[in-house]
């Protein structure tokens, strides 16, 4: 970019930041709030790099997933993380799959039908646990309490196929799946200590 459009940024962004001290009530510091809040998603970008999927799995190219009728809700992955995993899922053609936070059983459904000969293994918390975890959790709290933990596969053609675990995922004794695992799902709560425990148990669960 030119030096003609640095000048002409920095003068934007002197004029608007004085604007906001000027005139506090009509302006309500609105470009001070923007500023703050780019600076926070700046500090918070992904510190890795970024790929497009088909750069990752070539072989997913023109690939068809068969996704049916697809309920979206909060807390679900959404159709293109679904397709995603399927077709993942289905190139890999594991055998043994293990689903680190079930939910309602969406994804733990499409893992199911992508791997016809898997055994899916998902975990998620029991009522008890789940009511410990309320602040951190509501919307799993929620779910486990009104009983739907699974119910997306629930009745399913798949359904023999997947076993459901119950526990706190970071104090889960996953010692009898250890390196037995051909594919790991983590998809349990997404705050950083949590996702920390849960990545450190599937590099222990992956064969």
């Amino acid at each position: 970019m030119s030096l003609r459009y640095w000048l002409g940024a920095s003068k934007s962004l002197v004029a608007n930041i004085c604007l906001d001290l000027v005139n506090p009530k009509s302006r309500q510091f609105l470009f001070t709030h923007v500023l703050l809040r780019s600076g926070l998603a700046f500090e918070q970008r992904p510190k890795v790099p970024s790929l497009h999927f088909l750069d990752i799995f070539p072989s997913a190219e023109q690939l068809t997933i068969p996704l049916g009728n697809i309920c979206y809700r909060r807390s679900n992955a959404n159709p293109y993380e679904l397709y995603c995993l399927s077709a993942i899922t289905l190139l890999a053609a594991p055998r043994h799959v293990f689903e680190i936070g079930t939910f309602d059983g969406a994804t733990t459904l499409r893992l199911a039908e992508a791997a016809l000969e898997a055994e899916v293994l998902t975990l998620d918390l029991p009522p008890e646990r789940s009511a410990s975890h309320m602040s951190e959790l509501f919307d799993e709290h929620e779910n486990v309490m009104n009983g739907g933990v699974g119910r997306c596969y629930r009745n399913t053609p798949v359904e023999p196929r997947i076993k459901q675990l119950f526990g706190d995922s970071r104090t889960f004794d996953y010692s009898p799946y250890q390196g037995s695992c051909d594919l790991i799902f983590v998809d349990a709560c997404h705050e950083y200590a949590f996702v920390k425990s849960d990545s450190k148990a599937a590099l222990k669960l992956i064969r």
